[in-house]
């Protein structure tokens, strides 16, 4: 038995139509044979026959009602094509073809002439196959043409937008998002100097634990729909990557490479940034620590000097007035000394008074200081 046509159906009620197509199908068709439209009908719906031949006198001039009903009960991808057999007229066959009709086989049977409509009909058939597969073929490699763009535009975006990131776990965050952009769940683990971050959509225990142990064992490791993707300090782990398609498996194992690099690159960034701040931090704190410790040392000196200050005030005005009776002077010029001690006691208070300002200053500067170590 052919592979197509496999099935034909008759629609007649002439017997000796019937003796004649079953001698000629019966060995190499399976065949059906029916005497009304409404059989016709649901033996197109539910039988599904590849050919139907419809003999014009059984319907009685009313064959392209016949044939526009059979047609919208079979509404198919493979519909059957439909043979007129009958009157060979014009008229005749212009009414079938406007209702639908493949191919028209006039009275006398002629047995060649049938086969060659057969073999019309199956080449035919196969053009129109071979048109769907090709179709299906375009339709296929424009979807995946597509959806590797769609896939790359993710991965383009990701790269572009991890550049403004300060912060690990908002890096985590965008690497999650770009993978779930592409339909797929993932969890990751970021391996800094100082800490383990761990997290994902969902996280479980499990993707926990394969993170966690499987993170020196190789750079891309399949598990059946988990595959895992490891570099020096960046692992992402997926867990619904497609195995029915090769093709869409590899060009997502591609970009999600490229998803990878483009973290373990941003962490090092980060890294060195960090370094870079703790040592600031560092530099900074060495340096207030140094400027306290002076501002300690001046202070000490400075109440020396305050206690210096005062001593020398006090012994200067006893001096004055032990040494004023001996010395012989005038009173014109005892009071001229007067004045001169006078006036170098009062400036050295207003340095003292200064002085004390410049303390009470110290001593704020040495408290804020202070409050930042």
């Amino acid at each position: 038995m052919q592979n197509w046509p496999n099935k034909i159906a008759l629609l007649t009620t002439d017997e000796t139509d019937t003796e004649l197509f079953e001698c000629m199908l019966a060995e190499d068709y399976e065949t059906v044979f029916t005497s009304t439209l409404d059989e016709t009908k649901d033996l197109a719906q539910k039988w599904r026959p590849s050919i139907i031949i419809i003999c014009v006198e059984s319907t009685a001039n009313t064959e392209s009602s016949a044939i526009t009903q059979i047609k919208e009960v079979a509404k198919t991808d493979e519909a059957p094509y439909i043979i007129l057999f009958g009157d060979c007229s014009a008229d005749c066959k212009l009414h079938g073809f406007e209702a639908g009709a493949d191919e028209f086989l006039p009275k006398p049977f002629n047995l060649i002439e049938f086969h060659s409509r057969l073999k019309s009909l199956k080449t035919l058939h196969e053009r129109e196959e071979l048109a769907k597969k090709q179709a299906e073929l375009a339709k296929k490699t424009a979807f995946d043409a597509m959806e590797a763009s769609s896939e790359l535009g993710v991965v383009m975006r990701y790269t572009d937008s991890i550049n403004g990131i300060s912060h690990y776990e908002e890096l985590g965050d965008a690497l999650l998002s770009a993978s779930n952009s592409m339909g797929l769940k993932c969890s990751y683990q970021f391996r800094l100097k100082d800490q383990v971050i761990t997290n994902g959509n969902p996280l479980g225990s499990f993707d926990e634990r394969i993170l966690t142990e499987l993170n020196k064992r190789g750079n891309a490791l399949n598990f059946g729909k988990r595959t895992i993707f490891n570099l020096d300090q960046v692992s992402l782990l997926v867990k619904n990557m497609p195995e029915s398609s090769s093709m869409q498996h590899g060009r997502l194992k591609d970009n999600l490479q490229v998803l990878c690099n483009a973290t373990e690159n941003k962490v090092r960034i980060l890294d060195a940034e960090q370094a870079l701040k703790e040592q600031k931090s560092t530099q900074t704190k060495t340096t207030i620590q140094q400027s306290h410790s002076q501002l300690n040392q001046i202070s000490s000196e400075f109440n020396k000097m305050e206690g210096g200050i005062d001593q020398t005030m006090q012994w200067l005005k006893i001096e004055l007035e032990e040494k004023l009776m001996f010395l012989g002077l005038s009173e014109e010029q005892e009071g001229a000394l007067k004045d001169m001690v006078d006036d170098t006691i009062e400036r050295l208070g207003l340095s003292y008074n200064t002085g004390i300002e410049i303390n009470h200053l110290l001593n704020r500067t040495k408290d804020i200081l202070s409050k930042i170590l």
